[in-house]
């Protein structure tokens, strides 16, 4: 395989170098090896490499698949490769190709956005959002993602996937329940402007959107921000003023259990984690949380599953078992501590929150601003209680020294804060 060999170069000595480089012996070996060359001519590694490059080295035999141009040989190794290989593409035809590529990913781009444009234009349907129309859950998670700043610059609420890990929106997996609810319930739309990687295609075809990477905007009329604005501050005054809608005081123990309840399942996958056990958790683990939950505070929930992991980790240190058997141990552990502790009325002391696991924003406003609970992981749910602004006055009147006809019972029970 014939090399051609230009000199570029006027030095004579470098043109000398540059010929006995490239110089082939009739069986097509080199006619003479690198190190030959550098001592010869008295050179490094490096003064070779730069003096070849006032050459201009090919072969009639190595030529691009593509617009079948001469391979320009950039060394010796480069020579290898070329003969080794069927020929990849020389640099320009590469670049076209690439250039190539790029315009048709930009072109897809365009021609992507155009289809979510159309199929998701911000929606105005005329009808408003108001507290009473919401179950709490739905409150809750509406305010928290309509308080996000970035509803004012641009129209929609941050991903869920893009909360910081210090305030994430809702513990896994209620943060999806709580948006399904809020999609499902045409509560919440996908707004245009998300980010591309919101939206689910099979091939040409457009299939929705992912809930954790999706921007919302809230159903209603008007710009966006302006929505969100009024729907925040008409729940902030509920929250902090009452009185609820009348189904909030019967659903607050349900949003409660379901909070909790993620916070302690999180809590055991985390503790497992750290003996390196794996727990599937089923419905028998939820049963074994819930029912811990009944009787005990979160923080009291986390001292039963500190010990049940631990002692799991120590059941298989000790042998004899797999890794699979010592976590799924961890749930009849739990189960029993917890009916041992209620059988003999065991006072549980209250862990506090993992800093590894932080309170979400839902369970933040939830708890200290529709609860007003300063602590919730020392207070059981069965012991709480709504705020007492949370009532009307025709649902818990109100009664006044000045009524001789009031029970003590009654006046004690109208004083009393009911989570003292």
């Amino acid at each position: 395989m014939t090399i051609d060999v230009i000199i570029r170069t006027e030095d004579e000595t470098e043109a000398a170098v540059c010929r006995a480089y490239w110089r082939q012996a009739d069986d097509g070996s080199w006619a003479q090896t690198i190190a030959d060359v550098r001592r010869d001519y008295d050179l490094t590694q490096a003064q070779i490499g730069r003096i070849i490059e006032g050459c201009t080295a090919s072969s009639a035999a190595l030529r691009c698949p593509e617009c079948k141009q001469c391979y320009v040989l950039k060394t010796r190794t480069h020579f290898g490769e070329l003969s080794r290989s069927s020929g990849p593409r020389c640099s320009p035809c590469q670049a076209a190709i690439e250039g190539a590529k790029q315009e048709a990913a930009r072109a897809e781009r365009e021609r992507r956005a155009e289809i979510i444009a159309s199929e998701y234009t911000v929606y105005d349907s005329g009808t408003v959002v108001r507290p009473e129309d919401l179950q709490l859950s739905e409150a809750v998670a509406l305010h928290v993602l309509l308080s996000d700043p970035a509803m004012e610059d641009q129209g929609f609420a941050t991903p869920v996937e893009g909360w910081p890990k210090e305030r994430p929106f809702a513990t896994p997996p209620a943060h999806i329940d709580l948006l399904r609810a809020l999609v499902q319930r045409d509560l919440l739309f996908a707004h245009p402007n998300s980010s591309a990687a919101a939206f689910a295609w099979d091939g040409e075809k457009q299939t929705g959107f992912y809930l954790e990477r999706t921007g919302f905007y809230v159903r209603g009329t008007g710009p966006t921000t302006k929505r969100a604005h009024n729907l925040v501050e008409e729940l902030t005054t509920v929250f902090r003023e009452g009185p609820w809608p009348q189904h909030w005081l019967t659903g607050w123990a349900d949003l409660w259990d379901q909070l909790a309840l993620a916070d302690a399942s999180a809590y055991l996958d985390r503790k497992l984690t750290e003996h390196r056990l794996i727990l599937n958790q089923g419905d028998g683990t939820m049963t074994a949380l819930k029912d811990a939950l009944a009787s005990f505070s979160l923080g009291q929930t986390y001292n039963i599953i500190f010990r049940a992991a631990r002692d799991s980790a120590a059941y298989y240190q000790r042998g004899g078992i797999n890794m699979r058997q010592a976590a799924n141990s961890t749930v009849g552990r739990i189960t029993a501590s917890t009916g041992r502790a209620r059988a003999n009325d065991w006072d549980l002391k209250p862990f506090r929150r993992d800093w590894h696991q932080p309170l979400s924003a839902v369970g933040e406003t939830f708890f200290t601003s529709v609860m007003w609970i300063p602590d919730m992981m020392t207070v059981t749910r069965r012991d709480a209680q709504a705020p007492r602004h949370a009532f009307s006055a025709a649902d818990v009147p109100v009664p006044t020294p000045r009524d001789e006809n009031v029970p003590e019972e009654a006046l004690t029970a109208v004083d009393e804060h009911p989570t003292d």
